[in-house]
């Protein structure tokens, strides 16, 4: 009864709109005023970093146009827009 009583008095609040990321805590768990639970990803405001074949890299330029599909939502379809390419990234950017 008292834990009951205790969770009416709680609220969580951001102090921007968004989606809640990744949930780094428990039901349960004991959390202080203050403590990050998840990160907010703003609304109409996603990006995504994407690797490609360099074959691939001659057919796509910034201000192109893109359906994005993740494997967590197979049926959603995402409209996007390339803002920019960069020329090489991580520690092995070449096919072998």
């Amino acid at each position: 009864a008292q834990a009951e009583l205790n969770l009416s008095y709680t609220d969580i609040t951001s102090p921007v709109d968004g989606i809640a990321g990744e949930i780094n805590t428990h039901v349960g768990s004991v959390v202080s005023v203050g403590q990050t639970l998840f990160p907010v990803i703003l609304k109409d405001s996603y990006w995504v970093r994407a690797n490609f074949k360099e074959t691939d890299l001659t057919h796509i330029k910034p201000g192109m146009h893109a359906d994005v599909v993740i494997d967590m939502y197979p049926d959603v379809v995402w409209k996007a827009t390339v803002e920019q390419l960069s020329p090489a990234s991580g520690t092995s950017f070449s096919l072998m």
